[in-house]
């Protein structure tokens, strides 16, 4: 099976997409190794690992239907998470789409709604329903 030239195109940038999250997750988990919050820590290497396993889908994908991988360039992640923390701003330019998120751009939504949504719920600062605080 053949699939086309945009097709390959989508699917290639999409493995920079996925690689760049999983980049972008593995320095958010560092910081959060260096302030001793080990279970945001954790949590943030699995998010990468996940992120990596989606690239991978795609290049077995491609691979199945011999087409070349190209992976394009990935913009370095971003540094100053303990910065972004403090203001509660978007991660921009990396992931999901979606409310909140400029344009057509990727983006995260901002850091506690990422944690509260990707823990279902869960408040990892305090323990509890993260429903009940904004």
């Amino acid at each position: 099976m053949q699939i086309s030239k945009a097709m390959a195109d989508l699917m290639n940038a999409q493995v920079g997409n996925e690689l760049g999250a999983s980049n972008q997750y593995v320095q958010i988990a560092s910081y959060f190794d260096g302030e001793s919050l080990s279970k945001l820590a954790k949590f943030f290497y699995k998010q990468a690992e996940e992120e990596r396993e989606h690239a991978m889908k795609f290049v077995h994908y491609l691979m199945d239907v011999s087409t070349a991988l190209s992976v394009p360039a990935i913009p370095a992640a971003k540094t100053d998470i303990g910065a972004r923390l403090g203001t509660g701003s978007h991660w921009t330019d990396q992931r999901h789409d979606g409310p909140g998120c400029p344009g057509k751009g990727l983006c995260f939504p901002s850091f506690p709604t990422m944690v509260r949504d990707r823990a279902g719920g869960r408040n990892f600062f305090h323990g509890e329903d993260a429903t009940d605080r904004p």
